[in-house]
């Protein structure tokens, strides 16, 4: 919860940090709350109680869905035109310094 509420903030100021930092988190955060997820996916097929099979299947849920996500997003920002915040206006080579390149 506080992952998605700093990729709130960040993402409101334009910074992209936290929103991976989500993606990244989504498989652990996904596998620590298995029992639940588990027990919904019970109640959704209409199994007795848990079996070792509605476990991994839905752990299987988990691990294909964050890393699934996580490939999208690196696959959206390859295509997206990198973009550099404008802190300073672009310089051209002559004005820029001999020495250290700024």
């Amino acid at each position: 919860m506080t992952a998605v509420l700093v990729a709130a903030v960040l993402s409101l100021r334009g910074d992209t940090r936290g929103l991976w930092a989500t993606l990244v988190l989504l498989a652990p955060v996904g596998l620590l709350g298995l029992y639940v997820l588990s027990a919904m996916a019970r109640d959704l097929i209409g199994s007795a109680p848990s079996t070792l099979a509605v476990i991994a299947g839905t752990a299987v849920a988990v691990v294909v869905g964050a890393a699934g996500s996580l490939g999208a997003a690196v696959a959206a920002r390859r295509r997206a035109p990198f973009s550099v915040p404008a802190l300073e206006p672009a310089r051209t080579v002559a004005q820029r310094c001999p020495t250290c390149g700024r």
